[in-house]
């Protein structure tokens, strides 16, 4: 009896470490993050994983709220043109963006006279630059890479 009950175990053991990598790979957890860094949120998709391709135009569009105005940035990392969107931006509105590379030096500084406009990126050199904007006096902060 005891023999047939270990037996038992052992199966029931083994077939559930066998099986521990199959759920595993079945799962994945995706982290989305502020354009500080900090992580704003976690998903975790379940079910079977597709291999993912990636294709050259693909990438994740960063939204945030300032002088309540949506703005979104894309693509980032971005290798021509980098394109901003100020969702309800109007002339009323006082805005203006500037690029600094990592060192602090200002690269690029204009007024804002569009909802949505595109920074031509590709005479910069690949690298880490920061994107300011400013709304009526509020500010944000952006990293974006240059590939």
């Amino acid at each position: 009896m005891k023999q047939t009950y270990h037996l038992k175990s052992i199966l029931l053991l083994t077939g559930l470490l066998l099986l521990i990598p199959y759920w595993c790979s079945a799962q994945s957890i995706n982290y989305a993050y502020d354009n500080a860094g900090n992580r704003v949120s976690r998903t975790l998709d379940v079910g079977p994983q597709q291999a993912a391709v990636r294709h050259d135009n693909d990438s994740v569009i960063y939204h945030e709220v300032l002088s309540n105005k949506e703005i979104s940035l894309y693509p980032n990392p971005v290798k021509t043109n980098l394109t901003v969107n100020v969702k309800g931006y109007d002339s009323d509105v006082n805005g203006e963006y500037y690029i600094f590379d990592i060192q602090g030096k200002m690269m690029l500084h204009h007024k804002m006279n569009s909802e949505s406009f595109q920074i031509d990126m590709s005479a910069y050199a690949s690298g880490n630059y920061i994107m300011r904007i400013v709304l009526d006096g509020e500010s944000t902060t952006w990293k974006v890479i240059k590939k």
